[in-house]
């Protein structure tokens, strides 16, 4: 073995550095001693062992550096041997010289050359036997190494195994959730497919019925609505039958402040249309203002158009007087209308007292006093006749008796409104006061103005006693009440 050639040449190097001189016969245990001394080899075959010796990893690294100290530095090693020994000569000459005495220094006697091998052999065995003992150790490292590499290799494969497995797994999943979503995905193109042709189908049945009700919805458009020509008869009264048309003006509820701005308002625009009849239709009025009253009967007055007054169904106080005093005035037989007084209260002492009342008599004689001059008697006996018929002084009577009393012009069997040209529709009753007067946004829009109608509507409420009754508002300062109050109703 290579390490064994090593152990020769390192003996060979020590006889060579401990062999001082050459024995005549040698023997075959120290022929090492006839070997050139280390220091007289040639310097190339010297650098040759140490590069051997570098090189060589298997020789222990404490026997390495003897082995290199050896060959490197012997000459130096023999050198201050030479020095330490010319040393101790030089010191012994001293000591000769301090004492006096020429003594030659003693040497102690040098081991034999058999010796010295001996010595040699036991110390390379010795160095062998450390040898052995550095390569098992680290033969057993290296086992241990060896080992432990293979066990990192056999749990890396274990590892890799796990995760190809784990890849495999993944890679499983995934191929399935690919081919579930790519199933997803043809049944959400499917349902989509079947929900727009649904929404077609829809839309198509949807077309169709629309067009249906447009149909129906024009059908019955063209039914609500009158479209044949309007007329305006100079004559409306005939054989019995009153024909009204658009030119009209509702008035109902009781008279009181707003009511002559309506009515006069519409006079104006009619009489700007053309000077065919207008119409001023009470439905149902008790009266009411005395002021309002003279208004309405200045603009029926001024209006170039006749302004013909027709009733229904009740017209009492000053919805009587205005019936009465037109030039043109109707009503159905069973219409009731009523005359009586005027009511007023007085305030304040006996002579304020007095000239309230004056003017009291003053707007009853240019109301009262007026209707009695047409029916051809004077106001003290008309009053009269009032309580000669009704002790209250409330003289009422049906039209067809009224028309003989001169309170009303003619009594009509037929009413046609020709105005009337869309279907009437059912509307809920407004929680109002008196409708003109109220803002626009809280009146419900009025599809025909002919239609439009001017109404009161007070708050009913119970008194103490659990009688009904509404509360008139104040009156306009020096008006007086036209009304009719029965029942005390209105308070």
């Amino acid at each position: 073995m290579l390490h064994r050639l090593i152990l020769t040449i390192v003996v060979v190097s020590l006889a060579w550095l401990t062999a001082p001189v050459a024995m005549a016969d040698p023997t075959p245990e120290d022929t090492v001693s006839n070997r050139v001394p280390l220091k007289d080899l040639p310097e190339e075959i010297r650098e040759k062992m140490i590069e051997k010796i570098k090189e060589n990893d298997k020789i222990p690294e404490e026997i390495k550096r003897k082995l290199l100290e050896s060959v490197e530095n012997k000459e130096e090693t023999d050198s201050e041997k030479d020095g330490d020994d010319e040393g101790e000569k030089k010191e012994g000459d001293d000591e000769k010289d301090k004492d006096g005495a020429e003594k030659k220094e003693k040497k102690p006697a040098e081991p034999s050359m058999s010796d010295r091998v001996s010595k040699l052999r036991e110390e390379m065995q010795e160095m062998e036997t450390q040898f052995s003992f550095k390569v098992a150790q680290y033969k057993k490292e290296l086992e241990e190494q060896r080992l432990k590499i293979e066990k990192m290799k056999l749990e890396r494969s274990i590892e890799d195994a796990m995760v190809a497995e784990e890849n495999r797994e993944l890679k499983r999943l995934l191929d399935e959730m690919k081919l579930y979503q790519q199933l997803v995905d043809a049944e959400s193109k499917l349902a989509a497919s079947e929900h727009a042709a649904t929404l077609r189908d829809i839309g198509a049945k949807k077309v169709i019925i629309e067009a249906k009700l447009a149909a129906s919805a024009a059908e019955n458009k063209l039914q609500d609505v009158v479209l044949k020509k309007k007329t305006y008869a100079d004559q409306p009264f005939v054989d019995g039958v009153l024909t009204i048309s658009d030119r009209r003006i509702e008035l109902n509820g009781p008279i009181m402040s707003g009511a002559a701005k309506h009515v006069a308002e519409r006079i104006h625009y009619y009489n700007n249309q053309s000077d065919k009849p207008i119409f001023l239709v009470i439905d149902s009025s008790p009266g009411g203002s005395g002021m309002e009253g003279l208004h309405i009967l200045q603009a029926m007055k001024n209006s170039k158009a006749p302004v013909h007054v027709v009733v229904k169904r009740f017209a009492a106080s000053m919805a009587a007087i205005i019936t009465t005093l037109a030039d043109e005035s109707y009503a159905y037989p069973n219409a009731i209308i009523l005359h009586h007084q005027a009511s007023s209260m007085v305030l304040g002492n006996t002579t304020q007292q007095k000239e309230q009342l004056e003017r009291v008599r003053e707007m009853s004689a240019r109301l009262v006093g007026e209707v009695a001059k047409k029916i051809g008697i004077t106001e003290e006996q008309f009053v009269k006749q009032m309580y000669k018929n009704r002790s209250t002084g409330d003289w009422d009577l049906f039209a067809d008796e009224a028309a003989k009393q001169g309170w009303v012009g003619n009594v009509v069997n037929e009413i046609r409104e020709t105005a009337i040209r869309n279907r009437p529709v059912k509307k809920s009753a407004l929680p109002m006061m008196l409708i003109p007067r109220m803002p626009s946004s809280q009146v419900q829009a009025v599809v025909d103005p002919a239609m439009e109608t001017y109404e009161v509507k007070l708050e009913e409420q119970v008194d103490d006693q659990g009688r009904r009754f509404v509360r008139l508002p104040r009156l306009s300062p020096l008006d007086h009440w036209f009304l009719y109050d029965s029942d005390n109703y209105y308070r």
